[in-house]
C-alpha cells in the first residue's frame, strides 16, 4: 500500500499528488463493496487485494489518478481565486467608496466651517452694517423700480384716452352701452 502513495506523491506538498490518492483510497473502498457483493458477503483476501493494487499500479491507471488529481485541485484553485478575487473586488469598491464618503464629509465639514466663520466674523451691529445698507439700497431700488412701471402705465393709459378721443373712438360710452342692466 506504501508503494502506491509513493507512486502518486511525488514531494511532500504534492496536493494534487495527494488528491490521487485519496481517490485510488475511494475506488479501493468502492471495489471491496463489490467485491462483497459480487462473492456473497466474502471479504477479499490477501491474494485479492494485491490484484488489485497491481491493477492500480499500472502506468496508465497512475497516470489517469494523477490527472484526475491535477484536475480537482486545479478546479479548487481557480473556485478559491475566484472567491478571494471577488472578496479583493468587493474590498476595493468598499475602499474606494470609503474614500469618496471621506473627501465629501471633508468639503461638507469645511464648507459648514467657513459659513460659521463668516457668521462669527458678523455678530455686531457694524460688522452686519454693510449688509444692511446694501440690502436697504436694493429694496429701495425695486420700490422704485416698481413705482415707475406703474407710473409709466398710468400715463401711457393717460395718452392712449387722449388719443382714442381725438380719434373719435369713445371706448368708455361704448362699454355703457352694451353694458348688462344690474338689478
Amino acid at each position: 500500500m506504501q508503494h502506491v502513495f509513493k507512486a502518486l506523491v511525488k514531494y511532500e506538498d504534492d496536493v494534487p499528488g495527494v488528491i490521487a490518492y485519496a481517490i485510488y483510497k475511494r475506488s479501493k473502498i468502492e471495489w471491496r463493496t463489490s467485491f462483497a457483493a459480487l462473492h456473497d458477503g466474502a471479504e477479499p483476501n490477501a491474494e485479492d487485494e494485491a490484484e488489485f493494487i497491481a491493477f492500480c499500479m499500472l502506468p496508465e491507471n497512475l497516470i489517469s489518478l494523477r490527472q484526475r488529481g491535477e484536475q480537482i485541485a486545479a478546479e479548487f484553485l481557480a473556485k478559491s481565486l475566484e472567491e478571494k478575487m471577488a472578496q479583493v473586488a468587493e474590498s476595493v469598491t468598499q475602499s474606494e467608496l470609503s474614500a469618496r464618503l471621506f473627501l465629501l464629509d471633508a468639503g461638507v465639514k469645511a464648507g459648514f466651517q467657513h459659513i460659521a466663520r463668516k457668521l462669527d466674523e458678523k455678530k455686531s451691529l457694524r460688522a452686519w452694517g454693510p449688509d444692511i445698507v446694501t440690502a436697504f439700497i436694493a429694496g429701495l431700488g425695486v420700490i422704485l423700480a416698481v413705482g415707475l412701471l406703474f407710473n409709466g402705465y398710468v400715463r401711457f393709459a393717460a395718452i392712449n384716452a387722449t388719443a382714442e378721443k381725438a380719434v373719435g373712438i369713445d371706448l368708455d360710452a361704448q362699454q355703457k352701452k352694451t353694458a348688462p342692466l344690474r338689478k
